[in-house]
């Protein structure tokens, strides 16, 4: 595999959630294939996502915010601006939105069931 460790030289990558686990694995494959890559997540990783001679950019974003998100790629300082262009986009970023559950149909389902003594 050595011969093709640079196929993907110059292109850029975002890795979402990239900073942990099979995201940062993720990452360290396409920098040993020679790509930029960029990694975000809400927390920065514990330590740099790198490989011999590489490093991944980090970048703090929550995904379940869409203006962060769109500044992200199209914003001033984003990856637009900065690289040109994206080639690949891994969406690796784990996790559930926001919601509040005083709000959710199933809590109000639930709720009233409760009241009516028909739930559990």
């Amino acid at each position: 595999m050595a011969g093709r460790e640079s196929d993907l030289d110059g292109r850029v990558v975002v890795v979402t959630g990239g900073t942990r686990g099979v995201g940062a694995g993720i990452a360290r494959a396409f920098l040993r294939a020679g790509a930029e890559v960029v990694v975000c997540a809400r927390r920065p990783p514990d330590e740099p996502v790198q490989v011999p001679c590489k490093r991944a950019e980090f970048a703090p974003l929550d995904l379940r915010d869409e203006g962060a998100v769109e500044d992200f790629f199209t914003g001033s300082g984003g990856i637009r601006e900065r690289y040109g262009r994206l080639d690949v986009l891994v969406n690796n970023a784990g996790g559930t939105p926001s919601a509040n559950v005083n709000q959710s149909a199933d809590h109000e389902d639930h709720s009233s069931n409760h009241r009516e003594g028909t739930g559990t």
